[in-house]
């Protein structure tokens, strides 16, 4: 008696061999997080096609891709002082 449902698992299991096997053999190690944000940065690509700014595109893939990153404050180079008005 040959069940349908059996045979076609048996013969999903035969084709994925390989990588059932490499999934246990590196203890389930996956790149599915590389992939998923390469598939964000992908899809952020197609929309931003109109971004003339580099560094303004970056930004956008950071914010949605979930990267936190570290932005030292940044260092005043000469600081305003507040000077009275004079008076004529």
């Amino acid at each position: 008696m040959n069940i349908d449902e059996g045979s076609r698992l048996a013969r999903t299991v035969r084709l994925w061999e390989d990588e059932i096997l490499a999934y246990h053999t590196t203890a389930g190690a996956s790149n599915g997080r590389t992939e998923a944000h390469n598939l964000i940065i992908e899809k952020l690509r197609r929309l931003g096609h109109g971004y003339r700014n580099f560094t303004h595109y970056r930004l956008r893939l950071l914010l949605h891709t979930g990267v936190r990153w570290h932005t030292p404050p940044t260092v005043k180079i000469r600081a305003r002082t507040h000077r009275p008005p004079m008076i004529a």
